[in-house]
């Protein structure tokens, strides 16, 4: 189990994606990347709370460069099964 960073919903990991630092503090969706990790669920609504806290950047313990929506962020990544938002 692990908590969405936006809608603080605790779920199971195969429900979120997990969003780690990439090179030049870019926001990367793996679950198998090493380092710290922030988990949200797959849609629009949780990106934008989690953008709107700050979370990322609490959760992630730096300021990443935050693409502005959801789709760009795991479209980037490869995570073509994580596009399933509302």
């Amino acid at each position: 189990m692990r908590t969405c960073i936006g809608c603080r919903r605790c779920l199971p990991q195969l429900q979120l994606v997990r969003f780690v630092l990439g090179e030049g503090a870019e926001l990367v969706a793996s679950r198998v990347a090493i380092g710290r990790g922030a988990w949200l669920c797959p849609d629009q609504r949780c990106w934008d709370v989690a953008v709107k806290r700050r979370a990322f950047t609490r959760a992630l313990r730096c300021a990443p460069r935050l693409p502005a929506t959801y789709i760009e962020a795991v479209s980037k990544s490869g995570f073509r099964d994580t596009l399933c938002a509302d």
